[in-house]
């Protein structure tokens, strides 16, 4: 056996429960204080979409001029690069001490109808994963309604479709919500709506990778009624170091549940996921 098989053999062997025991030992202080007091979490859908981490990716290793194809294989690639210094990178580096507080329940993972309704327009596989060999940060994480879906005479589609969502949405008087709004322009109505949500239901937080909304709100957050929010509107990389979570770099977990080839040398094109679309309702078409 070679060096390279068996430096292989021992990663896909050893090195998925060790780096579960340094995500356990990253969240143990975060573990002993949310043990007596644990936390509701508003999750953003694009939070589940980040999370994919590794996706499949074709490795060309040469061409057969007998078949005039390429020869190559199949196989699982971190999204960013190691050296990756973005907003986005440094956040994702903290959802794995995330992930772990909300499996031992003393992180609840929340969602809602107007997110779930988000959720649906876009493809399982820009969520989750859609190769083979994806992983994702959060493959084991449930969400729980905080409310519940009013569906009256509307199907899901309905609920789903982008414009009547913000209709719908717009003709709600709750004062928070018309407050936020005013702030955040009308473009943000859906976030503001979140957030409206997550204070309603006592949530410690509207978790987003929206940096665009981040921002905003970090430039009225000294108006009325962002002060008196008992909620707030954090990245994971901001509630992270709240937990004082230890960053792990999503490459640690490139053997995790694997049983095919594993290329962590390598990344994505510009760390980025592959662009998978949206899928369309019934009103886009």
């Amino acid at each position: 056996m070679n060096w390279h098989a068996l430096r292989e053999k021992l990663c896909f062997r050893f090195l998925p429960p060790v780096v579960d025991w340094l995500v356990d030992l990253s969240t143990w202080r975060a573990r002993s204080i949310l043990s007596r007091r644990p936390l509701d979490v508003l999750i953003d859908v694009n939070v589940f979409a980040h999370a994919v981490t590794h996706e499949t990716q074709w490795i060309q290793t040469g061409f057969s001029a007998e078949w005039n194809a390429p020869l190559g294989y199949m196989a699982r690639v971190p999204v960013h690069a190691p050296d990756c210094t973005t907003r986005v990178y440094n956040s994702i580096k903290h959802l794995p001490g995330i992930a772990r507080l909300a499996k031992g329940d003393v992180l609840q993972l929340k969602t809602s109808v107007e997110l779930r309704a988000e959720e649906y327009r876009l493809s399982a596989a820009r969520l989750y994963g859609g190769g083979g060999y994806d992983y994702s940060l959060l493959r084991e994480a449930q969400t729980k309604s905080v409310d519940t879906t009013p569906f009256g005479g509307h199907s899901i589609q309905d609920l789903a479709d982008k414009r009547l969502q913000r209709a719908r949405l717009d003709t709600s008087g709750d004062a928070l919500y018309r407050a936020l709004v005013g702030h955040l322009e009308q473009k943000r109505s859906q976030d503001a709506w979140h957030i409206r949500t997550a204070e309603a239901h006592g949530c410690f937080c509207f978790l987003t990778m929206d940096f665009n909304l981040l921002d905003a709100i970090d430039a009225v957050k000294h108006l009325d009624p962002f002060p008196s929010l008992r909620t707030k509107v954090m990245s994971p990389e901001q509630l992270g170091k709240h937990l004082q979570l230890t960053p792990i770099p999503p490459v640690f977990f490139s053997y995790h549940d694997a049983s095919f080839p594993v290329r962590p040398d390598l990344h994505q094109p510009d760390s980025k996921r592959f662009d998978w679309k949206s899928k369309q309702t019934a009103k886009d078409r």
